[in-house]
């Protein structure tokens, strides 16, 4: 729905119960209603095939019952726009229908029914008022918002960090890049919607079966790696390395410069990127040491690498050169110390 039709449906609204205040979120096509003379707060939005409506806020005023049923029916166009199936919170209801301790049986009469089960998966308490009519299209979706759920629980993908886990969206990170994801159904079809950071759709996913759902992002986030290898940009190259490199305590800008151009011989920006992301997200792989004489050892990736602290230098060595490696800094070290306490004892 765009601004110009909502507008049109809250001013006819607003003929029918008074004045309202209200803001609308588009991108999840979410919808805020004040009741400016009651200052009650209904609170709507689609979440798979649902338009589930809560009240937000409680008002000074008890409702009208004009204004109940006309908020009612306008709440019942907005699903029948949508195509989707009206779920009515309890305290929504409650608001709707002044307050009544009858508000059950004169929502029954509207045809409304309590569901009665609580709903985990789908977020519903079982208190929740539904047409009677669609009763057995409520869970019609249901393992694909767990498959949805799962995934964004679950699964570790280089690159990949979830910022903010919703019922209306889930907020991540992939290529240090944010993203927002959004589950809704459109003729009786599944869709991924990918948003970018202003909210922008630029990518929608179709999923056939929920065992599919997991794979379509997959694919998704594939598509997006191979296109940002062949460009081989990243909007931070070092985002996950200078993390890594961080939690080893190495700070100095030389070395930390160094390291990158070494790592540059062997491997893209992304696999760099992923390497220090597997890291950071397994600590226990880490291979680390420091060694008496001023040096620190750490493996990143299939090879090693030894920091001189004195001389602020990093080298990259292959395991089995790193015993003789060793051998020969600690070697010039001491002859360059055993120069210097030689050249003193002469001049003393």
């Amino acid at each position: 729905m765009n601004e110009q039709e909502l507008q049109e449906k809250i001013k006819n609204l607003e003929q029918k119960i008074g004045e309202i205040n209200y803001r609308f979120e588009s991108d999840t096509q979410t919808l805020w209603i004040e009741c400016k003379e009651t200052r009650n707060i209904f609170h709507s939005y689609l979440f798979a095939n649902m338009l589930c409506v809560d009240l937000h806020e409680t008002g000074d005023d008890l409702l009208e019952k004009k204004q109940g049923e006309e908020l009612i029916h306008f709440y019942e166009d907005l699903g029948n726009y949508y195509e989707k199936i009206i779920v009515i919170g309890f305290h929504a209801a409650y608001a709707l229908m002044r307050e009544s301790c009858h508000f059950i049986s004169l929502m029954k009469e509207k045809g409304y029914i309590k569901s009665d089960k609580p709903n985990r998966t789908l977020g519903l308490s079982g208190t929740e008022f539904i047409k009677k009519t669609e009763k057995d299209r409520l869970t019609q979706y249901e393992d694909y918002v767990k498959a949805y759920y799962d995934f964004f629980e679950n699964e570790h993908i280089p690159l990949f960090k979830v910022i903010i886990k919703e019922r209306i969206y889930h907020s991540f990170y992939y290529f240090n890049v944010q993203l927002k994801c959004i589950l809704t159904e459109i003729n009786n079809q599944i869709i991924l919607f990918m948003l970018n950071k202003k909210n922008k759709e630029i990518h929608h996913l179709h999923v056939n079966q929920p065992n599919e759902l997991a794979g379509v992002i997959k694919k998704y986030f594939e598509d997006l790696r191979c296109k940002n290898r062949v460009k081989h940009v990243l909007q931070e190259e070092k985002y996950f390395l200078t993390d890594f490199l961080q939690m080893l305590n190495i700070d100095d800008s030389t070395i930390k410069n160094k390291f990158y151009s070494l790592l540059q011989s062997s491997y893209n920006s992304i696999e760099i990127e992923e390497l220090a992301f597997l890291y950071l997200k397994e600590r226990e792989k880490i291979k680390k040491r420091p060694i008496s004489g001023g040096f620190f050892l750490f493996k990143f990736g299939d090879k090693w690498y030894v920091i001189n602290q004195e001389k602020l230098n990093i080298h990259e060595i292959k395991e089995e050169e790193l015993e003789s490696f060793l051998l020969r800094e600690y070697q010039e070290k001491l002859k360059k110390e055993l120069t210097v306490f030689l050249s003193k004892k002469e001049s003393n």
